[in-house]
């Protein structure tokens, strides 16, 4: 029991870490302004969604194996560009 609390609390300093730099990037306006909470969200479903789905999305849009890989690689750049204000 005492390592799952060392853990949480570790996750917890490293994830309360990360939302301070979100805000720090949303006040440069590298970033969105929105509940730090609604950005945490959109970054994890935007990275997993699409894994979780991959057998439909396979038999859906009739994607092989290796093409929809090739999707999901290409998917940091977009994800990052929907994210970030880059450029």
């Amino acid at each position: 029991m005492q390592v799952v609390i060392i853990v949480q609390d570790f996750l917890f300093f490293i994830l309360n870490a990360y939302l301070k730099e979100a805000a720090k990037e949303m006040e440069k306006g590298n970033i969105q302004q929105m509940d730090l909470i609604h950005f945490l969200m959109n970054l994890f479903s935007l990275l997993s969604y699409p894994l979780i789905m991959a057998p439909l999305y396979k038999k859906m849009l009739k994607v092989s194996a290796k093409d929809f890989q090739n999707l999901i690689d290409e998917r940091g750049e977009v994800i990052l560009n929907l994210l970030f204000r880059i450029g």
